[in-house]
């Protein structure tokens, strides 16, 4: 075999090696990017009053989504977590959520799908419901936003003032 025939047979094999791992390298390489989770305001949207002063009966959390990676990801849950001296709550104290729109109208909570390259903002409402789940939720010591993303894991962000 001539010298000319082993280049092409080599470059031959490395085009086939390239043509068969090349989808691979390129998927891994587009999904290395991070993918960022920030609160920007966790406040009281609505109050009451009880025996001990004011009281939140709703608070509102905006959050920010930020994809950095070059493939599309999808948050397909969202919850807050309370806990009281490292102990998580009871699941009856779990508040209730919706997105709330610019002109303050409330849809249920679901998948957000975020571009590749791109920041995707939510407000999102969170209400106990119950005076007797705002009682609990006023005895949390510590307070977790927790964002699920898929192929990426959960994103956990803390609140201040729990409640």
């Amino acid at each position: 075999m001539s010298t000319a025939e082993r280049i092409r047979l080599i470059v031959a094999v490395l085009g086939l090696i390239a043509l068969l791992v090349g989808p691979f390298v390129t998927r891994y390489v587009r999904a290395l990017g991070k993918v960022h989770c920030t609160v920007d305001f966790w406040y009281p949207q609505r109050t009451g009053f009880s025996p001990g002063g004011s009281v939140a009966e709703e608070r509102r959390l905006q959050v920010t989504f930020s994809n950095r990676k070059d493939v599309p990801v999808t948050v397909s849950e969202m919850r807050v977590e309370f806990f009281k001296e490292g102990q998580s709550l009871a699941d009856w104290t779990r508040p209730h959520m919706d997105f709330v729109d610019e002109h303050d109208r409330k849809s249920p909570l679901g998948p957000v799908n975020i571009p590749p390259q791109l920041h995707e903002q939510r407000m999102i409402s969170v209400t106990p419901g119950r005076a007797d789940i705002v009682r609990e939720l006023q005895k949390a010591d510590r307070a977790v936003f927790v964002a699920s993303i898929d192929g990426v894991g959960d994103k956990r962000v803390e609140l201040t003032p729990p409640w």
